[in-house]
């Protein structure tokens, strides 16, 4: 595994390094404000298979699509609720990951066959940097399946799956996993609370 020090670099060559990676069908490790991630070009079944091998993860547990803004998921969407319209308005970017009904053309194998896609828009400018200049990509943590995530604290770099190349910038900001939430229907669902807790998303929806 490759490694890279965002702080020693210009945010141009990173980005730079990480475009060509992915374009090339790698895989790349980056921190976002919670947990860092590992990901990949969102339709490279090969690169899709070398993350859940190197995480020993469950073929049946889906990636998250992880853009810049609303608008690259766009052509993955079939279509958006007014639940998700007010959620991407009103906690992006931050640290909630949002269910929506994928294009059944698009994402399959990333989204593990399933008719949802979990799409994430992260506060952490590097992060969005990276999915500016590489586009978006299919993510999860970074970490083995079942340990805990890699939050940049640690310089004990063992812990981390095995990669292509990994973008060292120190710890996130949060420090802990995202909330997810599914918003396919009239009112958002909870499917894992993390850092944000439910009722301040309710709150935050007005719901």
């Amino acid at each position: 595994m490759r490694l890279i020090e965002a702080a020693e670099l210009p945010v141009e060559h990173v980005v730079r390094e990480v475009a060509d990676c992915v374009r090339s069908g790698g895989t790349v490790i980056f921190r976002t404000e919670t947990v860092y991630g590992i990901g990949c070009a969102p339709e490279n079944d090969d690169a899709i298979d070398a993350i859940f091998s190197a995480k020993d993860r469950s073929a049946n547990k889906p990636l998250a699509l992880h853009i810049a803004d609303e608008k690259q998921a766009g052509p993955y969407v079939a279509e958006l609720s007014e639940c998700a319209l007010t959620a991407m308005t009103r906690l992006w970017p931050g640290p909630v990951a949002i269910v929506v009904k994928r294009d059944p053309a698009r994402y399959r194998h990333a989204a593990c066959g399933l008719a949802t896609i979990s799409l994430r828009c992260p506060d952490d400018e590097l992060c969005r940097a990276l999915l500016w200049g590489a586009g978006p990509l299919a993510a999860t943590s970074a970490n083995r399946s079942g340990a805990p995530s890699f939050d940049g604290t640690s310089a004990d770099l063992s812990a981390l799956p095995d990669a292509s190349l990994a973008v060292l910038a120190g710890p996130t900001a949060l420090r802990h996993e995202s909330t997810i939430i599914e918003c396919t229907g009239e009112h958002p669902t909870i499917l894992r609370e993390g850092v944000v807790p439910m009722a301040q998303i309710l709150q935050r929806l007005g719901t």
